[in-house]
């Protein structure tokens, strides 16, 4: 089997010249519902705040010098983008070009406009993420994952939304910096903590996140396990632990995906506790199917095809 090793490090590639709308103006008019604007700002106490959604979004131009002056360091963060047929079709295309070979599955496109000094802050994300700059300058920090724990990791890994979330802190210089005029881009892998922030001196910066899945072996077998084994998950151990770490190396070719994920369906089984692999009985075909859909990009991937004490 042919094997393809996504990056385990953030890089920097630029797009081809001219790829760009000359005019970005574009980008504003793709702006309506039921694409979201959510504002983030710096307060006066110097912490980043969420001020709520932007409504009017036809008239982002025209009211962005009002909210330029009510949110200092003003981020506008836009999700939903290929519901509009105009960012669709101009900007999502450009995908094709930030590497040789696609991370499956493609998940959304999404966006930032802000002004100088703007930054949503210190994160990290639990996809894997491509982001260009379409318009203006911003510069990117970015921490390799070993400033998590093993059990940060795996918080983030789970994304159980009846987990504590864990907040994390800043503790050393970035390990990576990267500034991106238009046209260029940076990869950034899955569970590296990165701020970006946008440091021309005048004017808007405008940047497209290509959001792509993250696979674990959590993640792969997740769609046919009981809501309720996740909290016994959460306590991990040597023998759990590697269920929570990204898979990085995948099949080459599309005809192997399915001997693939039997390989690695199996193999992510039998770290399971026995009370809960006993629980995956009957189930690895339909898992099997239900990534071969995803990674195909097909409809028929609802969890209804799993039995339905699974969910």
């Amino acid at each position: 089997m042919k094997i393809y090793h996504i990056p385990e490090q953030p890089f920097k590639g630029k797009i081809d010249p001219g790829s760009l709308p000359a005019d970005p103006s574009i980008f504003f008019d793709g702006l309506q519902a039921p694409v979201s604007a959510g504002i983030h700002f710096l307060d006066t106490a110097g912490e980043r705040k969420y001020g709520g959604r932007l409504k009017d979004l036809d008239k982002l131009r025209e009211s962005l010098p009002f909210l330029s002056v009510r949110y200092p360091q003003l981020v506008l963060v836009l999700k939903n983008l290929l519901s509009s047929k105009t960012l669709a079709n101009t900007y999502l295309p450009l995908k094709d070009q930030f590497a040789e070979k696609t991370f499956f599955p493609f998940l959304h496109m999404a966006g930032t406009v802000s002004q100088k000094g703007g930054s949503i802050g210190y994160h990290l994300d639990n996809y894997h993420v491509f982001i260009l700059q379409a318009e203006g300058r911003r510069t990117w920090n970015i921490w390799n994952k070993n400033v998590l724990t093993a059990e940060e990791s795996s918080c983030f890994v789970r994304e159980d939304p009846e987990e504590t979330s864990i907040a994390i802190q800043k503790q050393r210089p970035p390990d990576h910096v990267f500034t991106l005029e238009p046209g260029e881009f940076i990869f950034i892998p899955a569970l590296f903590p990165h701020e970006g922030i946008s440091s021309m001196e005048d004017g808007l910066s405008i940047s497209l996140s290509y959001v792509y899945t993250a696979l674990s072996g959590f993640k792969l077998l997740r769609p046919a396990l009981p809501r309720s084994v996740t909290a016994v998950l959460r306590y991990t151990d040597e023998r759990t632990r590697p269920l929570y770490e990204i898979i990085h190396e995948l099949p080459l070719q599309e005809e192997e995906y399915r001997h693939w994920l039997q390989i690695n369906l199996e193999h992510f089984g039998q770290l399971l506790p026995a009370e809960i692999r006993s629980l995956l009985h009957n189930q690895p075909e339909p898992l099997t199917e239900y990534w071969l859909n995803l990674f195909s990009g097909q409809a028929g991937t609802s969890a209804e095809r799993f039995s339905s004490n699974t969910l």
